[in-house]
């Protein structure tokens, strides 16, 4: 439910000395969003982004940010009742699967981007 569109990756303007946390910044209709590289934040390796990368805008404590991400194959809602409680040990760390869904034979995991995206983390590192 957080996030709030999914736009083509958008030239990226690195801010010197920022947080290891922002990758850099995006204009996006006349608003400067700070970018989080998702990959890098969930501690896989990284890859440079293709084509099918997009960019997640999500709202977090009120913030808009973007999120760099692989790919975007489907935007779903999920009911309650299609989601299961998440593995008893966080495939992401720090407790940020919020559960999974079947989906055919693909199991899909759902992340909780407050446990992820710590707003009191985010607030310190946000450029100002």
């Amino acid at each position: 439910m957080r996030v709030r569109e999914v736009v083509n990756l958008q030239p990226l303007t690195p801010l010197p000395r920022a947080s290891a946390l922002i990758e850099g910044v995006v204009e996006l209709r006349g608003a400067f969003l700070p970018v989080i590289d998702l990959r890098r934040r969930l501690g896989l390796p990284a890859t440079p982004l293709t084509a099918a990368g997009k960019h997640l805008v999500v709202s977090i404590a009120g913030t808009r940010i973007a999120l760099a991400v692989d790919a975007v194959f489907e935007v779903r809602r999920w009911t309650a009742d299609e989601i299961r409680p998440a593995p008893p040990v966080s495939v992401v760390g720090d407790g940020g699967d919020a559960g999974v869904v079947k989906r055919g034979e693909e199991v899909v995991l759902l992340l909780d981007l407050d446990r992820i995206l710590d707003a009191a983390e985010l607030a310190e590192n946000l450029p100002r």
